[in-house]
């Protein structure tokens, strides 16, 4: 039997299995799926050797990771910034088409700036020109609302 260090298994999880449950993401996403969620809290729970009982919140916390929802959505906005950094592209004019009323008729692209108004940041939506600097906002904004809301479910578990 081989015996890995937790860092080296945690490294094995993130090259083999994260690809795979978060294969096409940048496009579906948005939504916290569930089930894909389990398959991470469940390999944490027993890299940490706890009970599957063990609140998620504390899991995410000793092992200093994230939500997969947290990594599909920065999985989005790099693709949404590859995507608007290439304008003369298909899928720019795709992202970009609106009705009649001026309306985005894309529900990805409607998704995207839903998660930008989310995040406190809908001055992105209409940039012109969007910088790797402000890329690095926008990921660092999604870490911390996160940890935000990572604070109000610990305060939020019952004590024994």
């Amino acid at each position: 039997m081989i015996s890995l260090d937790i860092s080296d298994k945690v490294r094995l999880f993130d090259s083999m299995i994260l690809p795979i449950l978060c294969y096409g993401s940048e496009l579906w996403g948005f939504h916290k799926a569930v089930d894909i969620e389990r398959v991470h809290t469940k390999f944490l729970k027993q890299l940490l050797s706890v009970r599957q009982q063990t609140s998620n919140v504390c899991v995410y916390g000793e092992t200093g990771r994230f939500p997969l929802y947290v990594y599909r959505q920065i999985r989005i906005i790099k693709y949404w910034f590859k995507l608007i950094s290439s304008r003369d592209s298909l899928m720019y004019s795709l992202y970009n088409l609106k009705s009649n009323n001026g309306a985005f008729t894309n529900s990805w692209t409607n998704n995207v700036h839903n998660l930008l108004r989310e995040l406190g940041l809908p001055y992105m939506i209409d940039k012109n020109i969007v910088s790797r600097l402000d890329l690095n906002l926008i990921i660092q904004r999604i870490h911390d609302q996160y940890i935000q809301t990572w604070f109000s479910e610990l305060d939020n578990i019952p004590t024994v």
